[in-house]
């Protein structure tokens, strides 16, 4: 059995369907294929709660840009009108609850994590069901599993950890009940508690469902296609030269990962790791082109610029333990780094929502922040990045934050400094 995952941002491009096809027909073996919402469809439903939560009613403009790509998607993609009438009547049936759950958020202006959990879990879910008649379109055989049946987590609502055996007893069983099918079709990131409850496992984490399902299907490797040829040392939007990163160890991975590397959610590496289960990373638009290969070899020795904007930095006495507690229990899922400095505590936030349960009279914000990390440092780049670092820029405010023993750096400062900073650093790496 071989595990295939597709990201959900190359299925804006008419191409990646044909691709999409022609992958799982040149197969040779079983294969579970996961899949993730189109687009920035998730991060569009996330948007919308939180102004739904406001009171605001610009959300129905986004859910309205959300009904508008699925339908010209379907009017593009699907050439028999009968697959195009199944979805078109599945999303419309679909989105009607949507809005009725965006709707009963405004009236209450309240959003938990467990109802953010459900209104994000849609992009999913329209995903695998225009794959589903997709394939079935296309005469490839196959039969349609939904994760929120499959995968079983604990309630921690917004990053639910999954329960490997539960999971692994449900998606056994789906397989071994349909021994003539050759191809099945799930969506990542979604999931359900064993009563039925929707959680998520995390933003990004798509891949982890992926790997989840590679361990427990007992597979050596798994591909996971998307828009890139591989895993890059820096954003090539930014840095044209920027070079591929061919191998990647696990630890190394597992550090890119935690820094916020948008395609390795960490918790993946911990089951691949375990496992040996081989990752690579593969460009759907040119299966012939560079690739990323994740495994306990020789990582590349090329170090790693990673940078994460629109961080909000919160600080406040030490003293202030009330306030304190408030901001680890409503922001459990959210703070990214802490630090101390001056009697005060300072809390890194990686976050687009709302922050109204946090006692702002006590605390301060700083916003539009951002984290600019290199990891995999030899050790003559990692005291140059470092001696060019401590001699300061003049007039910009930065903080930066070391672990020798892996070479390690992270910076943060507002976004503008930040960019300065991670030429600066790419320039240093590349000499």
């Amino acid at each position: 059995m071989k595990v295939i995952k597709f990201g959900g941002a190359v299925f804006t491009r008419k191409e990646a369907f044909a691709n999409f096809r022609d992958i799982l027909i040149s197969r040779n073996e079983r294969v579970l294929v996961v899949i993730s919402a189109f687009g920035k469809i998730t991060s569009q439903l996330k948007k919308a709660a939180v102004l739904a939560e406001s009171g605001s009613i610009g959300y129905n403009k986004i859910i309205s840009e959300v009904e508008l790509l699925h339908s010209g998607l379907a009017d593009q993609i699907f050439k028999n009108n009968i697959s195009k009438y199944k979805f078109k009547q599945y999303f419309g049936s679909e989105i009607e609850y949507l809005k009725k759950i965006l709707k009963g958020i405004e009236i209450t202006s309240d959003l938990s994590y467990r109802t953010m959990d459900m209104v994000m879990s849609f992009g999913e879910s329209f995903a695998l069901e225009f794959l589903h008649l997709y394939l079935n379109e296309n005469k490839i055989d196959n039969i349609k599993l939904d994760s929120k049946e499959i995968v079983i987590t604990d309630k921690n609502f917004g990053k639910a950890k999954p329960d490997r055996n539960e999971t692994g007893k449900r998606l056994k069983n789906a397989i071994e009940s349909n021994p003539d099918t050759g191809c099945f079709i799930i969506q990542g990131f979604v999931a359900s508690t064993k009563d039925n409850i929707v959680t998520t496992m995390g933003m990004e984490s798509s891949n982890l469902t992926a790997i989840l399902c590679a361990d427990i299907l007992s597979c050596s490797s798994i591909d996971i296609y998307t828009n890139v040829e591989g895993i890059m040392q820096a954003d090539p939007e930014r840095f044209p030269d920027a070079q591929n990163i061919q191998t990647s160890d696990y630890n190394t991975a597992l550090s890119a990962g935690i820094k916020g590397l948008k395609l390795i959610y960490p918790d993946m590496i911990d089951f691949a790791k375990n496992s040996n289960v081989i990752i690579t990373f593969r460009s759907i638009f040119n299966k012939s082109g560079r690739n990323t290969v994740i495994s306990e070899s020789i990582s590349s020795d090329l170090p790693i610029i990673i940078r994460i904007d629109k961080l909000e930095i919160l600080y406040l006495r030490k003293s202030l333990s009330d306030s304190i507690k408030k901001i680890n229990e409503s922001c459990r899922n959210k703070i990214l780094f802490t630090w101390e400095e001056n009697n005060y505590l300072y809390f890194v936030l990686n976050t687009n929502g709302s922050n109204k349960d946090i006692d702002l009279e006590n605390t301060k914000v700083i916003k539009n922040w951002c984290r600019i990390s290199v990891i995999n440092n030899s050790t003559d780049k990692f005291i140059k990045i470092i001696n060019k670092l401590s001699h300061g820029m003049s007039g910009k405010d930065y903080r930066i934050f070391l672990n020798g023993a892996n070479n390690e750096i992270s910076v943060f400062t507002d976004i503008e400094t930040g960019k300065l900073i991670e030429t600066e650093i790419f320039n240093i790496i590349n000499d």
